[in-house]
């Protein structure tokens, strides 16, 4: 079974990231209605917060693999985001879909991807 964590971006930074330090994390909850509450000194509402799950999976350096996230292609030349859609996580190349995150993590005669940004910090990647 897979570990379920997720990161939020606030619209400037992520406010709940895995990979910082637990100082660094600032948690947050999702309500029974369905909006993200984030705590900045008090709990309020945000509606601007975009929610990225954890896939489960780890890049070559043994670093998480959110949705959102961004790693090299095949050859150095593109850049791949990972997307979740339709109950599973998938592997787009300017929006059309490639294959599945599993597909290619899995598939043990194809190199392991590598996380080098995501789509809000990093959104030039992807053009």
């Amino acid at each position: 079974m897979r570990e379920i964590k997720f990161r939020v971006w606030d619209g400037d930074k992520f406010i709940w990231n895995s990979q910082g330090s637990q100082q660094d994390k600032q948690h947050f909850f999702i309500g029974v209605e369905g909006f993200i509450y984030a705590k900045y000194g008090r709990t309020e509402y945000h509606e601007n917060l975009v929610i990225q799950q954890f896939t489960g999976l780890k890049d070559k350096n043994n670093k998480d693999i959110y949705e959102g996230d961004i790693f090299k292609g095949l050859t150095n030349l593109s850049w791949w985001e990972v997307e979740y859609d339709n109950g599973e996580f998938n592997v787009n190349l300017r929006g059309a879909r490639l294959f599945t995150l599993n597909e290619l993590c899995c598939d043990m005669d194809a190199p392991k991807p590598e996380v080098i940004g995501n789509i809000f910090e990093n959104p030039e990647l992807l053009k």
